[in-house]
């Protein structure tokens, strides 16, 4: 379980990787302009050091340092519109609360 565990983490994170590269080669000006570029950048290069053997196999620092392999999820939670919705709303209002993601996975 452990392998197939280090082995999906290693894809996710040369998919991620190779995404932002990609990125960056399509449209390098208007890659460079945008903060979410940035962001995705900075975690695309953490988290590949962090599937370096000698930092992966670290013990406390590597536990520490997979706070950015769970940043990666908020990717996703932008890309999904009501998501991206209810957290601009709450931030807005100045709350996000879980209850308001269990009402809209109810209604959507």
């Amino acid at each position: 379980m452990t392998n197939l565990l280090d082995v999906s983490e290693l894809v996710v994170t040369l998919l991620l990787l190779f995404e932002i590269f990609f990125r960056c080669v399509a449209d390098r000006r208007a890659f460079i302009k945008s903060r979410q570029n940035w962001i995705d950048l900075g975690l695309a290069v953490i988290t590949s050091i962090i599937q370096i053997p000698v930092i992966h196999k670290s013990g406390q620092p590597y536990a520490w340092l997979t706070i950015f392999q769970l940043l990666r999820v908020y990717r996703v939670v932008l890309a999904v519109s009501w998501t991206r919705e209810l957290i601009v709303s709450g931030l807005y209002h100045g709350r996000v609360h879980e209850n308001d993601f269990t009402l809209a996975s109810r209604i959507g």
